[in-house]
């Protein structure tokens, strides 16, 4: 049996693949059969059940080689680099590539609500990442993963377990609807303030006082060596993010990467919706702190454009379209921005007044945003917390 699994009163150990079937119904002409949406492995987010991209059928020049269908209700599982845990669950019918799996329950012992949570257990991944094979770009099987053991509860409890874990996806989903009003409410200040005709316009390079600088090539370690690298998951959606700081094995030859409280960074190489995302480094309590060269320091010159200010504009429309257009690579997923390129964003210079009430309200609209991120933070947890202890043999506490 896969893991250490305890099997409580009513359950019973069973194998993946006898209880669930993978789907492998195929279309060469999905216009005919009335499919018009595509699904990619880049289209599914990590940790998340719901399927929120994908691609139109009419909007592929070229069309598509994927031949693989889904309905509405399946679960939909990304074989190829299982680590990434894509998982998700669409509420339509499309086609989608061959290194998504699809998942429904075959006879009667298992509810099709119940099988997404056990797609997305600890035991499941590792399974998945356990039979694995290939260097760069590693793959599991179906005839692997339907050897995958768990204990299975009866039906009822099933169903306890879904509506339960269903309830916190529904409250982070509810978290995630006021973090997307702040955004647009951010945007809106800005945009409101920017549109004054009294605004005057500099190119970001006037504004600095280095130019922006690339940061060191890091070794990371997980034994802790005295010295740090704040690396690109350090740049999250709404900011800086702590757990992006990593222990690296030694210091460079030079202190130009060394970070200070208040610098401003942005990520030099991402996908195109995070490339270029900015995040300033609060000031904690560590000593040897540098940066990787997947980030760029921008330091602007205070007493004419602040680095609060500056996070916030580097996060609105006019900032984000304008990063984008410099955006280049060959990658379709990863694209990158340069230094040179970045000095030519124009910025916009509030006056005193306007700039104290346009971050007064800024402020204002983060209070509630961090607030919801961390509701949401303890949602994850608890739903974590659920399914390890749920989908592994354990108890579920009333």
């Amino acid at each position: 049996m896969s893991g250490a699994a305890r099997c409580p009163e009513g359950s019973r150990i069973v194998r993946f693949g006898d209880v669930v079937k993978c789907v492998n119904r195929t279309s060469r002409n999905p216009t005919a059969d009335g499919i018009d949406r595509v699904v990619g492995l880049d289209h599914i987010d990590p940790g998340s059940l719901s399927l929120r991209r994908w691609d139109r059928l009419e909007d592929l020049s070229d069309g598509t080689s994927f031949t693989r269908t889904f309905r509405s209700g399946h679960v939909l599982f990304g074989k190829r680099r299982a680590y990434q845990r894509k998982v998700a669950v669409p509420d339509f019918n499309g086609i989608c590539s061959g290194d998504i799996l699809v998942f429904e329950v075959s006879g009667d012992e298992m509810l099709q609500e119940y099988l997404p949570y056990v797609v997305q257990s600890e035991g499941f991944f590792e399974h998945a990442l356990d039979t694995s094979a290939g260097s760069l770009s590693p793959r599991t099987k179906w005839h692997e993963l339907a050897k995958y053991e768990f204990a299975l509860p009866p039906k009822n409890e099933q169903r306890r377990i879904s509506t339960l874990i269903k309830q916190i996806d529904d409250a982070s989903k509810a978290m995630d609807c006021v973090l997307e009003m702040a955004d647009r409410l951010v945007a809106a200040i800005l945009e409101d303030a920017v549109k004054l005709p009294s605004i005057t316009w500099k190119p970001l390079g006037e504004l600095l006082e280095i130019p922006p600088s690339n940061g060191i090539t890091i070794e990371p370690t997980s034994n802790p060596t005295g010295y740090w690298s704040m690396t690109i998951g350090s740049i999250g959606e709404w900011g800086f993010v702590e757990d992006g700081i990593k222990s690296i094995r030694k210091p460079p030859h030079t202190g130009r990467s060394s970070v200070t409280p208040g610098d401003l960074f942005v990520t030099r190489s991402n996908t195109l919706d995070r490339v270029g995302l900015p995040a300033r480094y609060p000031g904690l309590d560590l000593e040897n702190l540098y940066y990787s060269d997947l980030l760029i320091r921008i330091r602007p010159i205070e007493r004419i454009v602040s680095s609060e200010f500056l996070e916030h504009y580097l996060r609105s429309g006019r900032a984000r379209t304008f990063i984008r257009s410099i955006a280049a690579g060959t990658s379709a997923s990863m694209k990158k921005i340069n230094g040179a390129n970045l000095k030519k964003l124009p910025v916009p210079l509030l006056g005193c007044q306007l700039l104290d009430e346009v971050m007064s309200k800024l402020e204002a609209v983060d209070r509630v945003r961090m607030g919801c991120l961390y509701q949401r933070e303890h949602l994850d947890l608890v739903r974590t917390r659920v399914l390890g202890s749920l989908l592994q043999g354990g108890e579920l506490v009333h």
